[in-house]
């Protein structure tokens, strides 16, 4: 099947809006219609080509979309489901997270994208859904309410998930204690909120831009910091004297 995809043909190069062709998803596979999909620095760093990924490639993973049968879903990161960490019901902790996601490849080496024949690096966090279209498995696929807003939640799959999961799985925040988030982005901001169901008093946010210091304002935070005005240890002793 075709479907449009933002193509990167070499490291740092320009997003190339093309045609691509999509091989037909297996048996234990899912096709999805992309609807809307975040940008995360991940992205941003397999585009550099730091990692040792190869070109061309179709990024993303904060996809969301429909099924063929019409349920509206969201895509996530991808694991092996039969490592120590997956039986244990942490697949986060996968022993093959980063090949599973990294790669770029099915764990078989073959890729489900093509161009004029040749092979296009995906399977990006098992989605790579910078695409029109995109194929997953049923691990890292989560149904979602019909009348869900897409566009609003595809960066729970990963940005809002690692900053609310920050707080409330790996530091296991609790009422009253004090947390201190550097940085107003997705995952600083969604480490905020996690903050807020955690019932953390103070929570101080430290970020450079007003816009995004206002908005964490309004998530909870209850003070925040601007690096560039002067000593940012200081500013957080005053608001937590040690």
């Amino acid at each position: 099947m075709k479907a449009v995809a933002a193509v990167l043909n070499g490291p740092n190069e320009a997003f190339s809006i093309e045609e691509i062709d999509i091989d037909p998803p297996r048996d234990d596979e899912i096709l999805v219609s992309i609807k809307a999909v975040g940008i995360c620095h991940t992205d941003l760093v397999l585009a550099s080509g730091a990692l040792g990924n190869a070109f061309p490639a179709v990024l993303g993973h904060e996809g969301a979309g429909i099924v063929e049968v019409g349920d509206k879903v969201l895509l996530t990161f991808t694991s092996c489901g039969h490592c120590p960490s997956c039986d244990s019901n942490e697949p986060a902790y996968c022993q093959d997270f980063f090949s599973a996601n990294m790669g770029c490849v099915r764990h078989d080496g073959s890729t489900r994208l093509h161009r004029e024949g040749a092979a296009i690096a995906d399977n990006f966090f098992g989605q790579s859904s910078f695409a029109a279209k995109a194929i997953c498995g049923e691990r890292n696929i989560v149904k979602v309410d019909p009348d869900a807003d897409l566009a609003a939640l595809a960066p729970l799959g990963c940005g809002v998930q690692t900053g609310v999961g920050a707080v409330l799985r790996s530091l296991k925040a609790s009422a009253g204690e004090s947390l201190v988030v550097i940085g107003g982005g997705t995952v600083g901001l969604s480490a905020v909120i996690g903050g807020v169901i955690a019932g953390c008093s103070p929570i101080i946010i430290i970020e450079p831009h007003e816009s995004r210091r206002s908005l964490a304002l309004s998530l909870g935070a209850t003070h925040t910091i601007d690096p560039s005005a002067g000593d940012t240890v200081e500013a957080v002793r005053g608001i937590v004297p040690v």
